[in-house]
């Protein structure tokens, strides 16, 4: 009877992990469930159990089944990975820290516990504690290339771009990945290294063709070399892959006011709104497109939802109080022109910005 009850949890258990490793998490669970029915102490079930509530975002049942898994045995390095990784996705970088401690304490070569434990000092912007935790990653396991991609970053945030680059250059070196490509273009971005970083971009796009950040920076790119089309073939197939991408939305809407184009600028800076009611400059962009328009009672309402959002903005300001000018409210649209900072020229026809 024994042997067909093993028979039948090992079936089980097998059957779980198959549908977990295709993403069946909903089947997994009942599946892993039904394990732990037949034996309550299961390690492997509730393991992978605990992983799945994680990906399904039960937190709470996560970290019952992983600290289920430390009672049976105290020193299951996976277990408290598995526990720092609930934690830090509840943003309890506290527990987590302890929990990736743990697990060096347990073994001190397990250079996930180091890597994690780096990452949320990341997020918590103790960068040098980051660093060391990457490096010791390194040090354990000179081919983690991810430890080197994050390293890149630091260096990055902390402006040694030097550094950041040949951290970046040793992921590609590891293994050619679209992150590490995408950082290294923005190395040559930021030195204007405009036709390097292009080659970074695309050959991110080449490895993973719905990696959208790197059609976002191509687009901004080609924006900064006036290649307006070039720019908007990238956003454009960026839509494709996140229709809601509101960045690419954004500025397709700003190459169009460059093109003069102010019915495409008004759809694309309609669309922003839609994702984002509070996006502060598409409501300030329309008023200019409405503006221009000749449609002055819109552009009014556009420049006055901009500045109810951000009463600050000196951009919305300027052209505000451009529009008060032209409509002959000279007395405040002079006052949003002095808030802008804007500096008045007088001509015959008009009052100007320069």
């Amino acid at each position: 009877m024994n042997g067909n009850k093993d028979l039948i949890l090992n079936e089980t258990f097998a059957l779980a992990f198959l549908n977990h490793e295709k993403n069946n998490f909903l089947i997994a669970k009942n599946l892993y469930n039904k394990v732990l029915k037949i034996d309550p102490n299961h390690i492997g079930a509730l393991s992978n159990l605990g992983i799945v509530f994680n990906l399904l975002k039960e937190y709470q049942n996560a970290v019952n089944c992983h600290e289920k898994v430390i009672e049976i045995n105290p020193h299951h390095a996976d277990a408290y990975i598995n526990l720092g990784i609930v934690f830090s996705n509840i943003e309890d970088y506290q527990k987590g820290i302890s929990c990736y401690e743990k697990a060096i304490e347990i073994n001190p070569n397990f250079t996930d516990a180091h890597f994690n434990l780096g990452n949320i000092y990341k997020k918590i912007k103790k960068n040098k504690k980051a660093i060391t935790c990457y490096e010791k990653t390194i040090e354990i396991n000179p081919n983690y290339v991810n430890a080197y991609n994050n390293l890149g970053i630091l260096f990055y945030e902390i402006n040694d771009i030097q550094k950041a680059k040949d951290f970046f250059e040793k992921a590609i070196e590891i293994n050619p990945n679209s992150d590490a490509y995408n950082n290294l273009g923005t190395i040559h971005d930021k030195l204007k290294e405009y036709n390097k970083a292009i080659i970074c971009y695309e050959k991110a796009i080449e490895i993973n063709p719905n990696f959208t950040e790197a059609y976002n920076n191509l687009g901004s790119i080609f924006i900064i070399l006036k290649d307006y089309q070039k720019a908007t073939t990238y956003y454009e197939k960026l839509i494709k892959i996140n229709p809601n991408h509101l960045n690419a939305h954004f500025n397709l809407g700003n190459i169009h006011i460059s093109l003069r184009e102010y019915q495409k600028a008004k759809n694309c800076y309609d669309k922003v709104i839609e994702i984002n009611p509070e996006h502060v400059d598409a409501h300030g962009n329309l008023g200019a497109v409405f503006y221009h328009l000749k449609q002055y009672n819109k552009a009014i309402g556009s420049y006055e939802k901009a500045k109810n959002l951000d009463s600050n903005n000196k951009v919305n300001k300027i052209g505000y109080g451009n529009l008060l000018l032209k409509l002959n409210k000279h007395k405040k649209g002079l006052s949003f022109l002095a808030e802008g900072e804007g500096v008045i020229k007088f001509t015959q026809s008009d009052f100007k910005i320069i």
